[in-house]
């Protein structure tokens, strides 16, 4: 028998419309950077333009997201008042963390290259605290919600939460794994300190 996976319109949109917002955001950050590269020597290598532009895109999406604090206290409904101010507050701080970080990589600065590799450890390390079940479950119960016509007491489509939940875990674990390996590479992390030595000399001068 074929598995066969029923998603509701109104999910798909919600997916697609995160998506084509997603695309959006990581085209204008990516010729802002362009356009900041005019001014500052950046680096050349396509890889670290690639790892700068989407943790800075993922970061101002969050950014944006968070702007809206009633969706994200629902979201985040399981969690108690102090538990959710300390999550809500800590996650902004990460996020500004890694647009300084994007520049940094950019730039070759050493002290961005540790950080980008600390924190992405640190995202593998803690991702099902990022993206526990409960809140993909809010989600779609939240847009389930807004075409029916009372209260849903289960959800229509189940498997959703679960989709959802293993895109973003794959999507986070896969990203951090590469940022780990690229920067690690010899050539790479070469690159950071060259221009380290190259800033003293400079200076020296």
């Amino acid at each position: 028998m074929p598995l066969t996976i029923e998603i509701d319109v109104s999910l798909f949109d919600v997916i697609f419309l995160r998506l084509q917002q997603f695309l959006c955001i990581g085209i204008a950050v990516f010729f802002s950077l362009k356009l900041l590269d005019k001014r500052l020597r950046m680096t050349t290598l396509p890889g670290l333009w690639a790892i700068a532009v989407i943790l800075m895109a993922t970061s101002v999406y969050d950014l944006l997201t968070f702007t809206d604090y009633d969706y994200i206290r629902a979201v985040l409904a399981q969690l108690s008042e102090p538990l959710f101010h300390a999550r809500y507050a800590f996650s902004i701080f990460l996020r500004f963390a890694w647009i300084a970080i994007s520049v940094g990589l950019l730039l070759l600065r050493p002290w961005a290259r540790m950080s980008a590799i600390y924190l992405s450890l640190f995202t593998v390390a803690t991702i099902m605290w990022k993206h526990p079940y409960y809140v993909f479950e809010n989600i779609a119960i939240m847009v389930e919600q807004q075409g029916a016509q009372a209260p849903i007491s289960h959800l229509q489509y189940p498997d959703y939460p679960w989709i959802s939940m293993f895109l973003y875990v794959s999507v986070d674990i896969v990203i951090s794994v590469m940022i780990i390996t690229y920067l690690m590479l010899e050539h790479v992390s070469g690159q950071f300190r060259h221009d380290n030595k190259d800033q003293q000399t400079t200076r020296a001068a």
